[in-house]
């Protein structure tokens, strides 16, 4: 508790002086911790029950070498009474340091008050970098994403386009042996005189048939061009080709942008609840 406290307070009663073994053995804890050593503060209560200024000099003396041997900053030792006062102050003879200890009650209540807005204001500042981040690398990788499909688009139909052309083109060449075959034989049907001329071109005719019955190797070229395009298809939807990289579900993003609004509005909040503790110390200190 001590670690998580703004304040540690030892009271010793003077009567039983409160030097039980349990306490010494908090005191003595509580002093090998540095962290804690400027928390920690020692009071005689009740010294009102010892009015003789003898009696509680001896009361003091012993509290003090009890708590020599267990406290670290023993130069900066220091041991106030106090007590709830009864009796008139003329008619009081102890001296009672309950006033100091509420003031730094009070003070270390102040200090707390604005450290924990100043921490506010700073942890807000922390949490709505790290929503504006998130954000920012969504935004970022949805950007590329899309770059990405506008690439792999082009792609497909660039090799789509040749995987129609191609075959286009050996289509267009077998249009072209047809016309051949034709303009060859036309001549030969002119007459007798013609007729060696078209024997002589028989052989390249024969070719050139040969070449339109091959089917064979029009099919081949088809299946080709059909196994690259879809090659390049499924290379692009599994992702090998300009991959796509993963984005955040659209609830996260919603519950980035509810976040974002509620640090927003706590940000207000600390500004107007710093406002307040200003006025408020304003007016405590008149």
């Amino acid at each position: 508790m001590a670690d998580h406290a703004d304040l540690v307070l030892f009271f010793f009663d003077p009567i039983g002086q409160a030097l039980c073994k349990r306490t010494m053995e908090v005191v003595e804890t509580l002093n090998n911790k540095p962290e804690i050593l400027p928390k920690l503060h020692y009071y005689l209560s009740k010294a009102d029950t010892v009015p003789e200024q003898d009696e509680r000099s001896k009361v003091l003396v012993q509290i003090t070498l009890n708590l020599q041997k267990r406290i670290q900053n023993t130069h900066s030792f220091d041991l106030p009474t106090i007590y709830v006062p009864e009796l008139p102050e003329e008619e009081v003879v102890v001296k009672n340091a309950v006033g100091k200890l509420c003031e730094l009650i009070e003070d270390t209540i102040n200090l707390t008050v604005q450290k924990t807005l100043d921490k506010l204001r700073e942890d807000c500042d922390k949490a709505e970098e790290l929503v504006s981040a998130e954000l920012a690398s969504d935004k970022a990788v949805c950007s590329a994403n899309s770059t990405r499909a506008v690439q792999r688009f082009f792609v497909f139909f660039l090799v789509g386009i040749l995987a129609l052309v191609f075959p286009m083109f050996v289509m267009l060449a077998k249009v072209d042996m047809a016309l051949g075959v034709f303009a060859m034989i036309k001549p030969a049907a002119g007459g007798p005189g013609r007729l060696l001329d078209f024997f002589e071109g028989t052989e390249a005719i024969a070719h050139k048939v040969d070449g339109l019955a091959d089917s064979g190797t029009d099919m081949q070229y088809l299946g080709a061009s059909a196994c690259v395009l879809l090659t390049t298809y499924l290379l692009s939807r599994l992702g090998f080709i300009f991959p796509k990289k993963d984005e955040l579900a659209t609830e996260r993003t919603d519950e980035l942008a509810r976040w974002g609004k509620s640090l927003e509005a706590l940000k207000a909040s600390q500004v107007k609840w710093y406002g307040e503790y200003q006025q408020q110390s304003i007016r405590s200190d008149y």
